[in-house]
């Protein structure tokens, strides 16, 4: 099963933790798939992991979380 895949069975069931690990792989494609499903299922330490990850030196990494927080409302 592929990273991406994997984040998307992640995010049906819920798997927070997992998505959270997941926001630090070093393929920024798994980083960005990860940040934006912590933005949709959007419960339990989301909320602070994304306000956190917002310092990366990555602008994407940045814009994703951002976007994940919107959606967190």
């Amino acid at each position: 099963m592929s990273k991406l895949a994997k984040v998307e069975k992640c995010i049906q069931k819920g798997r927070e933790e997992e998505l959270i690990k997941l926001s630090h792989d070093k393929d920024k494609e798994v980083r960005v798939a990860a940040i934006s499903g912590l933005g949709q299922i959007g419960k339990g330490d989301a909320y602070n992991h994304l306000v956190t990850m917002m310092e990366d030196e990555d602008p994407e990494i940045r814009i994703a979380c951002i976007k994940a927080l919107g959606v967190m409302k």
